[in-house]
Parts: structure tokens; sequence; C-alpha cells
């Protein structure tokens, strides 16, 4: 099944101009287009505990966190290099992420528009000369710390954030977000002492009204949406991430 998804990134006020409904405005804003652009949908990632449902959002979503310290994965590189990735990897990059049981679709142009992403940093492993996967660590001001996409196989994982701890020596700790079908990249980065945590993530914002069920997977997140007239039904229960990783003042 393919959807039509419309994805929210930061949402932040001035502290000077809060409480003063801005950031209402531009959720409702945002909603107003997702409508005319017919998406299906619109999906966040908010750890605020509820704010986004006056608008219509709900929890949904799973997602495995991996809490990485430099110690957890040291030496698994051993041959392999990883490097900061550069606009030639790209069109093996697009490959790798499309490879994936579930994945956003991009264009050309997407892909290089990610590199332009502010305090975002995208890394790739090289093994035998072969690009063998990929990973983002960062984005703006949300997700400081955090790999947050990646794409290969899932014994690869280890050996790509060990790369990243040992070109970025001010980094003391890296959360992994993965998938919660990558069991592959759990038992390997469990191997090496990186524990893994399972939690509810993601919120989303019905625009279709058709009934229908389906399965919704994307690089980050599974949603198991049901929708009925507008109506959504699903589990209601949200973790949190770790407080450093997301700034979505209001």
């Amino acid at each position: 099944v393919e959807l039509r998804v419309g994805v929210i990134g930061a949402v932040a006020t001035d502290p000077n101009h809060r409480s003063r409904g801005h950031g209402a405005r531009c959720v409702k804003a945002l909603q107003q287009r997702a409508l005319e652009e017919a998406h299906h949908m619109v999906v966040l990632w908010d750890e605020s505990g509820g704010w986004y449902e006056r608008f219509g959002f709900r929890q949904a979503g799973r997602e495995t966190l991996h809490l990485c310290v430099r110690d957890d994965v040291a030496g698994a590189v051993k041959r392999n290099r990883v490097r900061p990735m550069e606009p030639g990897d790209l069109p093996a990059v697009a490959q790798l992420h499309r490879r994936g049981r579930g994945f956003v679709m991009r264009r050309s142009d997407d892909w290089r528009r990610l590199l332009t992403i502010p305090r975002m940093t995208g890394w790739v492993l090289e093994r035998s000369g072969t690009l063998e996967s990929y990973g983002f660590v960062g984005k703006g001001n949300d997700l400081e710390g955090c790999l947050h996409e990646w794409g290969g196989a899932g014994f690869t994982l280890p050996m790509l954030v060990d790369g990243v701890f040992a070109a970025s020596p001010e980094l003391r700790d890296l959360v992994v977000m993965s998938p919660p079908w990558q069991h592959e990249a759990r038992r390997a980065m469990e191997s090496h002492g990186a524990a893994a945590h399972d939690w509810m993530t993601s919120f989303e914002r019905l625009v279709l009204r058709r009934v229908v069920f389906w399965i919704v997977r994307t690089n980050s997140a599974t949603f198991s949406v049901s929708l009925s007239n507008g109506l959504l039904q699903m589990t209601r229960t949200l973790r949190r991430f770790p407080s450093r990783m997301l700034d979505q003042s209001r």
C-alpha cells in the first residue's frame, strides 16, 4: 500500500513569545496544507505528553532505541571505514534505503537537501570499497546525539556507530533509533552491550475519510492505523525520549 504522508518537523516558539497561540496557528496551517495536498495522514514525533491531541493527533508507532556510550561498540569497525557522507555517495545511499522492509520515498532532490539540513551529519560505512551502510546523526535543533535514520544490513550497525564515535571525539554517547523489525541489528547491538528499549513514540493526524485498515511502515516507525469516518483507533501508550533529544517547546 502506498500512502501520501506529511511529516511535521521541529515546532518551536521563541521563549519571549510563548503562550500566545503561535505554535497552534502553525500546526493548524500545516494541517490545512496537508488537506490541500491530499495527504492521507500527517505524522510527527513529540514528547510533550499530549499537547498535539487538541489538534486531533493520537499516539501511535513503535521504535527500538539503543542507548550507546563510547566504549560499548569500541573495535566493531575493524578494517572497515566510516566517513562523512558526500554528495557522490547519494545514489548508493538511496539504493540501500530502498532495500529496507519499509522506507520513505525520496527523489534525488530530496536526498541532496538532506545534506544541507543544519546540525545533521550523514555517515557511510565502506567495506572493501563498497558502501555497506549509512546513517544520519542530529537534525536541526532536534535529535541531538541521535542516529535517527540508518540503512544497510543489521549486523553493520555496531560498525557504523563505532565509526561515528571514532570520528566524533566530542560525542560521549549516542541514541540509535531502529524500526522494530530490525532483529539482526538488535542482536548485533546487544552483543556489544548496547541495551535495547522498545517504546511508543510517534503521533499521527488522520486526513483520509474512507474506511480502511493499514499497517504503514516507515524507516523509523511502524503505524497500525484503523480509519473509520475520520476516526482513528490505536494504542495510546507513550514512553519518553531522553529529554536532551527533542526541544519542541511551543
